[in-house]
Formats: structure tokens, C-alpha cells, sequence
């Protein structure tokens, strides 16, 4: 079923009694979740027969024997797992879903993670329940997805004010929404909404952004470049520079495309091509006059060269304990397996070691990246290491830094491995810590725990036999 499918239904007051919602687009959802926590029952009702709980709190037992419970005075019981990707053998949930109370309705948020489709539990939820892939948008998507959800609502929008959120805000689903109710709520019914509107209201200024650097650049208008890139040099924690230099490597990447294929196809199959929506091939246009393919190429290489410096990488800016430079993986295509990796840790496991990963993420805090985006680059992580047979045990991170907010859980505090430590019931002189970083020893220092440090980007292999000798469990 689709987004709309169900949401429909849900208005409706049809039911289904499991709704199975995973995937990595978090908003919709929340969508479906807060529709049927808000609509199945009474205030009244509520107090005794709806319950939320946790997947890090609770045992996959647990919410069966929850699920089981009959309502009180009450049509339905509305039972919701929130962060349910935590809960252990969530397979064991087929046998409830072969036979289900009908009074209870079982809502399950698996959010950041898929179900194998091939085994019993999914295929179970797919014959007679709700089983929701909600799947992230892609960019040329999005401008769609916003003029729907104005339309709704009785609005609409200029299609650079619509690029300018999509810049500005991402992919994120739950981000535009918030930004569009809040214009929603400021703008009569009827308006349709402007790049000042953006600028007045939402903060994004409607001059001095990455999509005017994209048209400046792509005019070959120099005193407009010039006059943004200051901008953004005296803006740099509203401008991120790798947010930049994405943008600007994908305007690259499709002129280039764009010059292969502009003769001989029409307006519709080129823009749905490129992944732009058709108003904005007049901008591909003239850049494509003002570029060959030669200097095209040219400019992708360069800002691939700038990329990898601002990366940390052939950068003599970048010390020890600085974050500049810093190195931040936060794209699935980014991110490789080291060499030795694959064969350390399926040392450690053929020995008895789980295997955990702790990581600070601070370009979360920093607004970098999103919380959706390291899911995706640790969904990556463990489909790399699965094909190789190697399970990882658990993910802990941090995603804040202590240059916008002081948290606990930043390494070097050693809050998480403890929290590891905890929730495994592990015994800290038992367990190790490899790490890059002075961060990583201290924290585990902290932990009681035993810590090997190794140069950025070496081979593991070494420090693993060198566990399973001096350590065997």
C-alpha cells in the first residue's frame, strides 16, 4: 500500500490490526503513527488502552504480551512501538502476526532499517497487515512533493522559492514540513509564495545562497559569484562548505549530462534525465553556452580536489584535535570499507567477540548532515560487512558538538561505551577499543576499558590478533 492508501483509510476509520512502518524517510512515518495515535480513540478511551513504548526498552516478549491485552471499555487497544529497529529478534513477532487480537491495533516504527522480505515475518505482514517501505525522496522529487502539499492547503509556490527550501533544507521531509506550516500559518489561504516570503519568514536569504552561487556561476556573472562567496566566507555556520560543494559538483555533473543529451530529446525526458524539474532546463542552457564539455570537466575535477581538502585529505590546515578539515563521511557513495577491516573483525568474531561501533557525529550539531543520513551511511556500513558475514552487534553515537552545545555522550566522555557495556552486560576488562584518535583512547580509558590507537586509515588486522592472544574469552 502506499503513503496515501493508508492515510486514506486510517481518515476513514478503517483498520488494519498490524501496521509493520519501516524504512528510512522518517516522516511519513510519524505520519501514519500520530494519525492513529490521534484518531483511533477517545480522550476518555486513551487512559487505559493506549501505550507507547520503546524498542531500546523493551524485549520483543513484552510488546507480544502487551499486544495480547483485551481493551477496556474501548473498541480498540492502540498499542505503538516507537525506535522499535532496537529490539532484539524482532523476527519472533511472526507468531503474533499469524494470529492477531483483533481489538488491538499494533503499530510498529522501524525507522532507519528494512525487514528481510525474504523471511517469515515480513512475509507474514505482507499477506493480510500493513507492511510501509517508506522510502526517502530524491531531489528532483521534492519540488512536486512541496507543490502538493501547498496545493492542499489551498496555496502554491514560485518554483525558486521551491528550490531554494529544497537547497537550503534537503531532502528532509520533516524540515520542509515544519518550514511550510510555519508560512501556512503566517500567509493568508490563496498566496502564492515568493522568495521574499522564504527570506522574511523562514531566514534563507533569497540573494546570497547556494542556488543564486549555481545560476551566478552558471551565467559566468564573476561580480555575482564573488559577492556570495563573501557572503558565505562571513556566514560560514548558515553556509557549510561541503553543503557547497555538493551542490555545486551535481550542477556540474548534469550540465555535463546535459551537453550529451539536449539534441534530439524533448523538454519532458530531458529534465526527468537530469532530475530537475522542466523550469529549470533554461538555466542548463545558458550554462551549457558558457561551458563546453571540456571546461565542465574541468570544474567537476576541481571541486572534487576541494572536496577532498575539505576533508582533511592533502590539507596542511588539519591537526590533531581540530575539526577543521575534518573528514565527514555522511554520504552512502562516500563511504568504503578500509583494507583490513573485513578480515579484523571476522577474527574477533570467529573468536567470540561482539562486535559494537561507538562514533561521535558531530556534523549532526553542526548541521552538516542529518540523523537520517548517518542511518544510511550505517545501513551501508553493515550491508558491507553482512556480504562479507560479519554481523555487527550494535551502533552507538553521539550526534552533538561542544561548539554548539555541551553534551555527555561525546567521546572522550566515556558515556556510550558504558552504555554498551550496560545494555550487553559485558564485563569492561573484557572488552577493547580500537580507535584513531585521542577521543577514542581517553574514552576508553574512562570505561575501563583497554584501548589500541592506530594511524588514520591503517590496517586492524594486527591489534585483532593481538586481542585474541592476550585476551581469549
Amino acid at each position: 500500500m502506499t503513503f496515501e492508501q493508508i492515510y486514506t483509510e486510517i481518515q476513514q476509520k478503517k483498520y488494519r490490526p498490524i501496521y509493520f512502518l519501516m524504512g528510512d524517510e522518517g516522516y511519513f512515518i510519524d505520519k501514519i503513527s500520530d494519525a492513529l495515535e490521534q484518531n483511533v480513540l477517545t480522550e476518555d478511551e486513551k487512559a487505559f488502552n493506549q501505550q507507547v513504548m520503546y524498542g531500546k526498552d523493551v524485549e520483543i516478549g513484552e510488546v507480544v504480551t502487551a499486544a495480547k491485552r483485551y481493551p477496556m471499555m474501548a473498541p480498540y487497544q492502540v498499542l505503538i512501538i516507537k525506535e522499535a529497529q532496537h529490539i532484539r529478534n524482532i523476527e519472533q513477532l511472526a507468531l503474533y502476526v499469524e494470529n492477531p487480537l483483533n481489538t488491538t491495533i499494533l503499530v510498529v516504527c522501524y525507522r532507519g532499517k528494512t525487514l528481510d522480505k525474504r523471511k517469515s515475518l515480513a512475509k507474514k505482514l505482507s499477506k493480510s497487515h500493513v507492511l510501509f517501505e517508506s522510502k526517502k525522496l530524491y531531489d528532483n522529487q521534492m519540488l512536486p512533493w512541496i507543490n502538493a502539499r501547498l496545493k492542499e492547503k489551498g496555496y502554491s509556490i514560485d518554483a525558486k522559492a521551491g528550490m531554494m527550501l529544497v537547497e537550503y533544507l534537503g531532502t528532509d521531509l520533516a524540515k520542509v514540513s515544519n518550514e511550510l506550516n510555519k508560512l501556512q500559518l503566517i500567509l493568508p489561504k490563496g498566496t502564492k509564495i515568493t522568495p521574499l516570503h522564504i527570506e522574511e519568514n523562514i531566514g534563507i536569504s533569497k540573494d546570497f545562497n547556494n542556488f543564486e552561487l549555481q545560476n551566478a556561476l552558471g551565467q559566468r556573472n564573476i561580480a555575482k559569484t564573488l559577492q556570495i562567496v563573501r557572503y558565505f566566507e562571513d556566514n560560514p555556520k548558515d553556509n557549510p562548505f561541503v553543503v557547497t560543494i555538493s551542490v555545486l559538483y551535481n550542477f556540474f555533473s548534469k550540465l555535463l549530462l546535459f551537453h550529451y543529451l539536449a539534441k534530439g530529446m524533448d523538454e519532458r525526458s530531458l529534465a526527468q534525465k537530469l532530475g530537475v524539474h522542466p523550469f529549470f532546463l533554461k538555466d542548463y542552457r545558458v550554462a551549457a553556452s558558457k561551458y563546453s564539455i571540456k571546461q565542465a570537466v574541468e570544474a567537476i575535477s576541481l571541486l572534487r580536489i576541494y572536496d577532498m581538502k575539505s576533508k582533511g585529505i592533502d590539507n596542511a590546515s588539519t591537526s590533531e584535535g581540530s575539526d577543521v578539515g575534518h573528514y565527514y563521511v555522511y554520504r552512502p557513495e562516500d563511504f568504503v570499507l578500509n583494507a583490513g577491516v573485513v578480515e579484523g573483525l571476522r577474527i574477533l568474531q570467529e573468536n567470540g567477540y561482539l562486535l559494537i561501533v561507538v562514533t561521535n557525529q558531530g556534523g549532526v550539531a553542526k548541521g552538516i548532515y542529518s540523523e537520517e543520513d548517518v542511518a544510511l551511511v550505517h545501513k551501508k556500513m553493515k550491508a558491507l560487512l553482512k556480504a562479507e558475514g560479519i554481523e555487527l552487534t550494535d551502533i552507538y553515537y553521539c550526534p552533538h558538538h561542544e561548539s554548539v552545545a555541551v553534551c555527555e555522550c561525546r567521546k572522550p566522555s566515556p558515556y556510550l561505551l558504558e552504555k554498551a557495556i550496560k545494555d550487553y552486560d559485558l564485563d569492561a576488562t573484557k572488552c577493547y577499543m580500537i580507535g584513531d584518535s585521542e577521543r577514542d583512547v581517553l574514552a576508553a580509558e574512562n570505561a575501563g576499558v583497554k584501548a589500541y590507537r592506530i594511524k588514520k586509515n591503517t590496517s586492524i588486522v594486527g591489534i585483532c590478533k593481538e586481542i585474541v592472544a592476550n585476551g581469549r574469552i
